[in-house]
């Protein structure tokens, strides 16, 4: 069979793997879609290989090959990276991709094998550390040095390498030393056509909320890194200070549970909406009912969110304590509203001023929209995984591979 491959003429298919629960219409597994549907736009050849147990709600345009697995904890993910290589392969006999994109970073060395066989090569998409996502959820120590086993191995099987951002990148670098890699960054996009501002009134009506309430929303994970908690305790005061102000609060995890006893405790659990996960598709509308979003992350420093991204090209209010996006620079009180110093009073102040300044609030929208559209499209991201994948990146936009 290698022989065969050897002597094969790629053509120019794509296969884009990954490991996902694409039923759920959240953030990330609709990134998936986004991405296989603007390359096939584009007039790629695209073949999405996905967990069988998983598949999207609403399927792709792009041809998909389900990869069978099991619904059992610590087996589906791994039985099914065992299984995707011989997949890729009797495809990749078939239809002679000229690249394999992986959004995986668990354990490559199968498909990268697969590759190997095949005479083409694998790029991997790097959009966050498996170590740090367990560390900030008190995972044992045990299964961080096992995390951290997988993630030096996959990333020596690879020799192209795609960072959503240059802070994981120079992460990465510090922790597993990128030699001999081709290392690229490029940021995530947002779909401009689904996040784009719409009218309030009808967005609350559509959601059945109250049109005489002002609504602070949160869009997100009840994890750690999240600090849902400190938004429930931001918003006693906002409440004191604004009667007609709701908190709306969209996700789950595992912080969500006391965010609702604390709310309770802080006899405000009739101002504030715990609304639980919601569809992807209804994500727009949340945004554009509300006043003002949230979006805090601990630990910050440099980096980016989709959810940023989605806020933003709603035009929505956001406060939020990041400074910048994928390394570009957001502008205080022009972009949206940051606030340094991260804790429940200065949360509420933000708030506050926003509610109050209508005016202000108006602006920021607009700004909000227009740096989206300048930066963050889907289109612009999916030109520039192209380019990487054919080895142009260099020739046609001045990249650099290290």
């Amino acid at each position: 069979m290698r022989e065969r491959a050897e002597n094969m003429t790629p053509t120019d298919g794509v296969f884009y793997t990954c490991f996902e629960d694409l039923r759920r219409e959240a953030a990330w597994t609709v990134h998936i879609r986004e991405v296989v549907d603007a390359w096939t736009r584009r007039g790629e050849d695209v073949t999405l290989f996905i967990p069988k147990i998983y598949p999207f709600t609403r399927p792709p345009r792009c041809r998909v090959v389900p990869v069978p697995t099991v619904d059992l904890r610590f087996v589906r993910e791994y039985l099914y990276l065992v299984l995707l290589p011989i997949f890729v392969l009797y495809h990749g006999v078939k239809r002679r991709p000229r690249a394999v994109y992986s959004r995986e970073t668990g354990f490559m060395p199968g498909i990268a094998v697969a590759c190997r066989l095949l005479g083409i090569p694998l790029v991997m998409e790097v959009n966050g550390s498996m170590l740090t996502e367990h560390a900030l959820k008190g995972t044992s120590r045990m299964k961080i040095r096992m995390l951290r086993m997988l993630e030096r191995l996959s990333i020596r099987v690879v020799r192209h390498l795609v960072f959503v951002s240059a802070e994981l990148v120079d992460i990465f670098r510090e922790t597993y030393r990128l030699k001999n890699k081709h290392v690229h960054v490029v940021t995530n996009g947002v779909d401009t056509e689904i996040f784009r501002p719409g009218d309030r009134a009808s967005s609350i009506t559509s959601l059945g909320l109250s049109p005489e309430k002002q609504y602070i929303t949160f869009v997100g994970s009840f994890y750690p890194h999240s600090l849902t908690p400190l938004i429930i305790d931001a918003a006693p005061s906002v409440i004191r200070d604004h009667p007609d102000a709701m908190f709306l609060m969209v996700g789950d995890g595992e912080e969500r549970a006391f965010c609702e006893g604390r709310a309770a405790a802080l006899s405000i659990g009739d101002r504030v909406i715990f609304c639980g996960m919601k569809p992807h598709d209804d994500i727009p509308a949340f945004i554009n009912a509300s006043a003002v979003l949230i979006y805090l992350i601990r630990g910050y420093s440099s980096g980016g969110s989709l959810k940023m991204l989605e806020y933003l090209s709603a035009g929505g209010v956001v406060v939020s304590n990041i400074a910048d996006i994928y390394g570009i620079e957001l502008e205080d009180g022009v972009h949206y509203h940051r606030i340094e110093e991260v804790t429940p009073d200065s949360l509420a102040e933000a708030i506050g001023s926003l509610l109050s300044d209508g005016e202000r609030a108006e602006t920021i929208r607009v700004n909000a929209r227009e740096f989206i559209l300048r930066h963050f499209s889907w289109e612009k991201t999916a030109g520039r995984l192209i380019d990487i994948i054919d080895g142009t990146l260099d020739r046609r936009r001045g990249g650099s591979g290290s």
